[in-house]
């Protein structure tokens, strides 16, 4: 009987549950409050409300998530579409984020507040190659008598709560200021897949498969509570901004999430190291895709794969990463922005170049072309809105996602509404 591997291989589980999880999503990209100059002094705001959401890849379109999410279908064009767009490595997120902030001013220190951040968050990011989607959305037929490497694969999803707890210090006039947390989390429902090891060899004739196998996976239990969590962890988080008064100018630097959070000795693991070769294979054995579960085989076929599974604690690593931001003022009425992201999770380092301008008093409308991160292109949609004591910074990203989901990926949206008491 012919190997003809398709959707049902072991090893693609992660993959096609990062598609298809039906769980909320996203741990955001950290919140970065925007700077507000006022009488050549920096000036943050000390209470307000934000929001951040993406959904983004460098090779799925809009079109190929929304079919898999949704109809549990996905048509040959949208995979035809998203297999033009691969490269050797590709990437996916599906992140949100969102809380309240407040800083308390001291009395007797009027350039030192204490902050506090409550939010909840959710993160999903994915890391393959190119073979790993073309195994999965077109099997193995076609690469008859050639052995195809899977490289290494990454799949991490997890939902967390946080208290932050930290200090702001303005100094030099004011003209430069220091922002320092901590993170107390609780950590929900955790699932991380590596692929250390993967390949597949399919006989000429289709008679025998040799599959090569190291994978690991972690995932906690489902159903936690805020006041029963399934981990604690803690992160640590950094920003530094700098006023040049005579260029009118501002400079940021933000350290993001540095931190885990830590699963107890019940959270389960499952591993396979192994090298198969399968004849006479019988694909019926294997059952569909659950969300949750692992990929349902008979017991004939489970036993080759010698697959461990055992209990113990582990350290999620959350998703760090490191900003820099310049922003200008250009006279009269106009601010060019300029940034960069380096991460330490399944992304590219990402550059952002936006404009700003005043359309009318106080309101600003704008949009930014970001290269990198997630995804290949992006472009966004931006206002801002500045009275008296109120701020409110907004966006609506990946726009070409929304025009052409047949050929694009990406959707998302900022908000931010902060005011100064």
């Amino acid at each position: 009987m012919q190997a003809n591997v398709k959707l049902y291989f072991i090893f693609f589980l992660v993959f096609s549950n990062s598609i298809f999880a039906q769980n909320k999503s996203a741990d955001s990209i950290p919140f970065n409050k925007p700077l507000e100059v006022e009488n050549n002094h920096l000036k943050l705001p000390t209470v307000g409300y934000f929001l951040d959401w993406q959904t983004n890849s460098t090779v799925l379109t809009n079109t190929f998530l929304f079919d898999g999410r949704f109809d549990l279908f996905i048509s040959q064009e949208s995979v035809n579409q998203s297999a033009k767009k691969l490269n050797n490595n590709n990437y996916f997120v599906h992140q949100f984020n969102s809380g309240v902030f407040y800083e308390m001013p001291l009395k007797n220190k009027p350039n030192l507040g204490l902050l506090f951040e409550l939010s909840a968050s959710s993160f999903q990011d994915a890391s393959f190659n190119k073979n790993v989607f073309n195994m999965v959305m077109f099997g193995n037929a076609h690469y008859r008598n050639e052995k195809i490497e899977l490289g290494k694969m990454v799949y991490r999803n997890i939902e967390y709560q946080k208290i932050g707890i930290g200090v702001r210090n303005y100094f030099k006039a004011k003209t430069q200021c220091i922002n320092l947390t901590l993170d107390f989390i609780l950590g929900d429902y955790a699932n991380q897949f590596k692929l250390n090891r993967g390949s597949v060899f399919t006989e000429q004739n289709g008679e025998y498969l040799d599959v090569d196998l190291n994978y690991e996976r972690r995932t906690s239990s489902l159903g936690a509570r805020v006041y029963n969590p399934k981990g604690v962890g803690t992160a640590l988080n950094f920003s530094w901004s700098k006023l040049y008064t005579k260029k009118n100018a501002t400079i940021t630097v933000d350290v993001k999430n540095i931190g885990f959070v830590h699963y107890g000795p019940s959270t389960g693991v499952q591993t396979v190291d192994t090298a198969i070769h399968f004849t006479g294979l019988d694909l019926g054995a294997f059952s569909a895709i659950s969300t949750f579960n692992t990929v349902g085989v008979k017991d004939s076929i489970l036993k080759n794969f010698n697959i461990k599974s055992k209990e113990e604690a582990f350290n999620f690593y959350l998703p760090s990463f490191l900003t820099l931001k310049y922003e200008q003022g250009l006279a009269p009425k106009s601010i060019l922005q300029i940034q960069a992201n380096a991460y330490l999770s399944n992304a590219l380092p990402m550059l952002k170049c936006g404009y700003l301008y005043l359309l009318k008093s106080n309101f600003y409308i704008g949009s930014d072309i970001r290269v990198g991160g997630y995804s290949k292109f992006d472009i966004d949609f931006l206002i801002r809105y500045r009275a008296k004591k109120m701020y409110i910074d907004g966006s609506i990203n990946s726009v070409e996602g929304l025009i052409s989901p047949k050929y694009n990926s990406g959707l998302g949206a900022f908000l931010h509404l902060g005011m100064n008491l």
